[in-house]
């Protein structure tokens, strides 16, 4: 078998075959091809690759499974024995596609998915058969009948529920050109927010969305066609983040195809003019045609604000707690009572001026480098087992700033910076609450009192593959401080999605700066003096949280801390 044929020959050979059989290929990437041949004495022989995926032929048939390609000529010498799969069945229709086929196959089924459309079942149970793909285009009928995401403002119950006007403005109105057609681009588009007044940054039916506002703003400023308002998949909606309810961000990147002409600073302003004065959109950039923010970003930056007297020790904090509130024991003799607005203000007034020792924040850091490295966090979010490959989790660093304080009320901030290439649901905030426990020295080794042997120990032993309940801290503290996309910055002919160094664009560096010093940490700072979040979660967790499910402490010195502090409260 050492016959060389040019990849013009090749190709007529495997033309001629698809003509005689009718059939195509089941995979083909490049100049290597999948097919049914058996060695003969003049070399190789294609076969029916029906009959081959059917069964219905000899032991001596085996694929094609690969070709050696050189730069003019295609070598059949290089065959390589596969064993036929039973997953390969010549009745799957969408089997037969090429990738751009299945490529548009699978949008129109996410994008029936996300419109809640239900597959007509009863006429598929009557055939017995499996509902195959449609290779046709989208009817007209289809096409009116498709609904727009719930949670966006292209439906009319969102409009109502929250305040927008009932009827939507014709496309021609809000067209920035409208007897020109625009070219439509990929752009990527950095925007901060506040997150007091949002449901999360993800589109959700029934709830106030950031993408939602956007996704308006969009609309409203020209940028997308009122065909595709609502359909996120249409003008290529992906984020490189996601945020919780409450949660803020100074630096969320999103890609989007809009319809534009003239300056991206243009832009950039027209769809601010349409956005609340908690949304702002920082810069704007031109990308390729296949960028995509969720994948091209390599890592990311939370900033997690931790209120000093969080840190303060656990015996005086009960005393506090015990003495301006109505705490008392429950039928279990656990201490929990909804805390009134007068007790709340009352404890905020003491802890606003608490200091931090500097025992307590190296007591901090010590916790929370115990975090970086490769892990399993399953015990840190909700939904994951220990075998879970997707709860293994890179932390590239967690560090600790020197505090700062609140020029509004006087209270001691601590910061905290987190760096990893992903993270689970809940996951930095369960961190920090278990950071802080330690740090209190709410757990530790039984015979150790050397505060790195003890974060090691409790937080190592979080990554096995017990099960520990750990505490949410509050969502108050934490922002999405910086996204970063290395990989993709080092293409060459690309504007650089870059923030954070000397190259960066000077203005945008200056938009993102202002927002997170003038609006996102006094935001923060205010919040405990209305809602009192830490102060609450405190209450909570100290009266309500058993430490000893973490699985470390002794039962003998379980039961004497019980005993002590049933003795306190008596």
């Amino acid at each position: 078998m050492n016959n060389y044929y040019s990849i013009k020959q090749f190709n007529n050979q495997f033309a001629l075959l698809l003509n005689r059989h009718q059939y195509c290929f089941p995979f083909r990437s490049s100049n290597l091809f999948l097919g049914a041949a058996t060695v003969c004495p003049s070399g190789v022989k294609f076969c029916d690759p029906k009959k081959y995926y059917s069964r219905e032929v000899s032991e001596d048939l085996f694929p094609l499974a690969t070709l050696s390609v050189s730069s003019s000529k295609i070598s059949t010498s290089a065959v390589a024995i596969m064993p036929p799969s039973n997953k390969r069945k010549t009745d799957s229709k969408d089997y037969w596609y090429s990738k751009k086929q299945k490529k548009r196959l699978q949008k129109k089924s996410l994008q029936q998915n996300s419109n809640n459309h239900e597959p007509d079942d009863e006429s598929s149970a009557s055939s017995g058969k499996k509902k195959k793909y449609s290779r046709s285009i989208l009817s007209d009928k289809e096409i009116v009948d498709q609904k727009p995401h719930p949670g966006s403002y292209a439906c009319l119950e969102m409009r109502t529920l929250y305040g927008y006007p009932e009827v939507l403005p014709d496309d021609e109105e809000v067209a920035v050109e409208s007897n020109k057609k625009l070219p439509k681009r990929k752009v990527a588009v950095l925007i901060a927010y506040l997150g007091r007044n949002y449901g999360g940054f993800q589109i959700n039916e029934g709830q106030r969305t950031v993408q939602a506002e956007v996704e308006y703003a969009l609309y409203q400023s020209g940028l997308i066609a009122l065909q595709n308002f609502g359909f996120p998949i249409k003008y290529g909606w992906a984020t490189s983040a996601r945020t919780d309810k409450g949660v803020h961000a100074c630096a969320q990147l999103c890609n989007v195809k809009i319809r534009y002409a003239g300056p991206l600073a243009e832009i950039r302003e027209k769809i601010n003019q349409h956005l609340p004065s908690d949304i702002v959109v920082l810069d704007v950039v031109q990308t390729t045609k296949n960028f995509n923010a969720k994948t091209a970003r390599n890592k990311v930056k939370y900033q997690y604000m931790l209120p000093s007297f969080v840190l303060q020790d656990r015996a005086k904090l009960k005393d506090l707690f015990l003495k301006h509130t109505s705490a008392a024991p429950d039928a279990n003799g656990a201490h929990f009572s909804p805390l009134t607005s007068e007790e709340a203000d009352k404890l905020y007034s003491i802890f606003k001026s608490y200091r931090a020792s500097a025992k307590e924040i190296d007591n901090l850091k010590d916790a929370l480098r115990a975090f970086e490295g490769t892990h399993c966090f399953h015990n840190y979010t909700r939904g994951r087992d220990y075998d879970d490959k997707s709860s293994s989790r890179y932390i590239i660093s967690f560090e600790v700033q020197d505090p700062i304080i609140s020029e509004c009320d006087g209270m001691e901030w601590i910061p905290t910076h987190v760096t990893g290439q992903s993270f689970l649901l809940n996951q930095i905030r369960k961190m920090i609450s278990m950071a802080i426990d330690v740090a209190r020295q709410f757990v530790f080794k039984e015979a150790s009192t050397d505060v790195e042997d003890r974060c090691n120990d409790i937080i190592q032993d979080s990554f096995l593959k017990k099960k520990m309940q750990i505490d949410v801290a509050p969502a108050q503290g934490l922002f999405l401080e910086m996204s970063y996309f290395d990989f993709y910055n080092l293409r060459g002919n690309v504007s650089k999605l870059d923030w954070s160094t000397a190259d960066a664009d000077p203005e945008a560096v200056a938009r993102w700066k202002q927002f997170k010093e003038q609006k996102i940490l006094p935001q923060i700072m205010k919040e405990e003096g209305l809602d009192y979040n830490f102060i609450k979660y405190l209450y909570i967790h100290d009266f309500r949280h058993s430490y000893y499910k973490y699985n470390n402490t002794p039962k003998q010195q379980k039961q004497t801390v019980d005993e002590s502090c049933h003795e306190q409260v008596s």
